[in-house]
């Protein structure tokens, strides 16, 4: 319910400085529904931001389990390029509502406002992506979705939109102005290897996450209703 200024007083708020926080996110809607919408194709559930383990091991391999090495560099690219365009539409956003922009060179395709299919299903192989590698790009998914995630709630506060929840355990300090180059590689294909089991539940995570940030986003775009009207 929006509040509502009268000549002696207000209906809704008795706090002046709730109605003029309120009158300033209306001005925010007005600006944010300046900027093109995002298309989000990515899939997933959208949720509270859930930070995806940075610890996995290999096993040897048995009867092909193992996360093949190309269709994962594949997946993970995919993640890659929904993050390049949360960040591109999280900045256009940001520019209008004089919200501090974050410098995204984390590569993928130039974005075009449209996350695509985030895959989450990679091909069982006898040979798998190494440990190491693995976790390092998740190190540095987590790192960029949870910057995303940040610059998102800063959004939504100036819009008097409600804030992404993120998990108590989901926390990336400092908090950086550029997002470092992310390279997708699982290493030479081995076994000992990762399992493509592990490798699909991670990608469900990422999935559910960018889900959740690309709603926020297209929220924060379309919602117009103001938050403050005069009689």
């Amino acid at each position: 319910m929006p509040i509502i200024v009268k000549p002696l007083g207000f209906v809704g708020t008795k706090n002046i400085h709730e109605a003029f926080r309120a009158l300033v996110q209306t001005e925010g809607r007005r600006r944010a529904a300046t900027v093109s919408a995002l298309t989000n194709n990515s899939g997933g559930t959208a949720g509270t931001l859930t930070k995806q383990s940075e610890a996995l091991t290999q096993i040897a391999n048995t009867g092909s389990n193992l996360a093949d090495k190309t269709t994962t560099e594949a997946a993970w690219n995919t993640v890659l390029d929904a993050i390049g365009e949360i960040f591109s539409k999280a900045n256009a956003l940001a520019t209008p509502l004089g919200v501090t922009t974050v410098t995204n060179n984390a590569g993928g395709t130039s974005p075009d406002s449209t996350i695509g299919a985030v895959t989450v299903s990679v091909t069982g192989a006898a040979t798998g992506v190494l440990a190491a590698n693995t976790n390092t790009v998740h190190t540095a998914f987590n790192n960029a979705i949870y910057r995303a995630a940040v610059l998102t709630n800063h959004l939504a506060a100036a819009t008097g939109n409600s804030l992404i929840a993120i998990a108590s355990d989901y926390k990336v300090t400092p908090l950086v102005s550029t997002v470092a180059a992310i390279t997708v590689d699982g290493g030479t294909a081995a076994s000992p290897g990762v399992l493509k089991a592990d490798i699909d539940a991670a990608l469900v995570v990422f999935r559910n996450n960018i889900k959740t940030i690309a709603s926020k986003l297209i929220t924060i775009n379309t919602t117009t209703a103001p938050l403050v009207i005069a009689q």
